[in-house]
């Protein structure tokens, strides 16, 4: 064998231990940054062969309150993101906390849908999780469920967020929270409370889903088990989303003009602003549920804020003067001005993305300081 044989074999060598340990390398950190952030890497393609918006996965079916699966990773892929959502042992999408209040803490309680539950955004980067980072002494638990009208948001605090004992509980509002009905909780202008836990509501919501089971994903890409590995799993998971970047462009924007036709076709217009006469049925409606939301809190001492989050103009203003316990604040005006700055909202995904959470967090951090008494 010639020197110059000799030569390449042990450079070949050498370069194939050089990659073989770089892999290793690389395995054992993604393995250690799963450790760390209790995440398994192996669902990014687990989940990609069959993920949607909002992954059915996600949700507990048949459940009274049509809320969220405990104890879940699930993978949600759309053109404008690509992100794990991780739901706690209660069902929530935040961290765990006991029933049990500490002594020293201020616990607030935020609901609302799919906006408060940060579709799209990174836990860790919603406004409820920055609300709480601003605070000290501070416990800011998210009860936001896709999909929620206020009467579903009602029964799901009355059935379990008083078992946390707050001393604050803000709904962050919106025009689809305020139009969504589908638990039949108002009977004769009585809000139904006793009845409708025991009871499954339909899910009516403006909720879309988008099927990504088609036969691009079910081909065989993984060889010799590589989708057990978190490195190559991830890998593969970062070559399937550029391979797919226009089939998801194309598949969103059809959903998306598809909801956007829908909404524009409906109408929000209170005629009058008085609280006792002609008020149209949707306004009617959600005063009583405010009215019975706020008759619990005062009952336990709880202080609830309403803030609208709409990024456009819907006449809410029916919400104001309900009871002097309430306190509402109106975010319109000021997201409408910052989204004259940047986009608020995802590119065919009309949620609010990172930015916007950051200005809704810093704006209701501003409203918390003049409100909240903390222990």
């Amino acid at each position: 064998m010639t020197k110059d044989i000799k030569s390449i074999l042990g450079k070949f060598a050498l370069l194939t231990s050089s990659i073989l340990l770089i892999l290793i390398l690389g395995e054992i950190l993604m393995r250690m940054i799963g450790m760390v952030n209790n995440i398994d890497f192996t669902l990014y393609m687990k989940g990609l062969k069959n993920s949607d918006r909002l992954p059915k996965g996600l949700f507990v079916p048949n459940y009274d309150l049509f809320g969220l699966r405990p104890n879940i990773q699930v993978l949600a892929t759309t053109s404008d993101f690509s992100i794990i959502y991780k739901i706690n042992s209660q069902g929530l999408r935040d961290k765990e906390y006991d029933l049990t209040k500490p002594k020293d803490k201020t616990r607030i309680l935020v609901f609302g849908d799919s906006f408060t539950y940060g579709e799209g955004v990174e836990y860790g980067e919603r406004f409820s999780d920055i609300i709480e980072k601003s605070f000290p002494n501070l416990e800011v638990i998210n009860f936001g469920v896709p999909g929620y009208g206020l009467d579903q948001i009602l029964v799901k605090f009355a059935a379990e967020g008083l078992k946390y004992s707050p001393d604050y509980t803000i709904i962050f509002i919106n025009r689809l929270i305020i139009e969504r009905f589908s638990t039949g909780i108002i009977k004769n202008n009585y809000v139904d409370l006793e009845n409708i836990i025991s009871k499954s509501p339909v899910n009516n919501s403006s909720t879309a889903y988008i099927n990504r089971n088609d036969a691009f994903f079910n081909k065989k890409r993984d060889l010799l088990m590589l989708d057990r590995s978190f490195l190559f799993s991830f890998l593969n998971y970062k070559f399937c989303l550029f391979t797919l970047k226009n089939k998801l462009k194309n598949d969103d924007k059809k959903v998306w003009d598809v909801l956007y036709a829908r909404h524009r076709k409906q109408t929000y217009v209170t005629q009058n602003k008085t609280l006792d006469i002609n008020i149209d049925p949707i306004s009617a409606r959600s005063i009583l549920l405010i009215k019975r939301f706020n008759d619990i809190c005062k009952e336990y001492g709880i202080k609830l804020i309403l803030i609208n989050i709409n990024s456009r103009f819907s006449n809410m203003d029916f919400l104001k003067g309900i009871d002097n316990n309430i306190v509402y604040y109106d975010l319109t005006n000021d997201l409408t001005n910052e989204s004259k700055r940047y986009r608020l909202h995802f590119v065919y995904d009309r949620h609010y993305n990172k930015k916007a959470h950051s200005f809704i967090g810093k704006k209701t951090t501003e409203i918390l300081k003049g409100i909240i008494h903390f222990k």
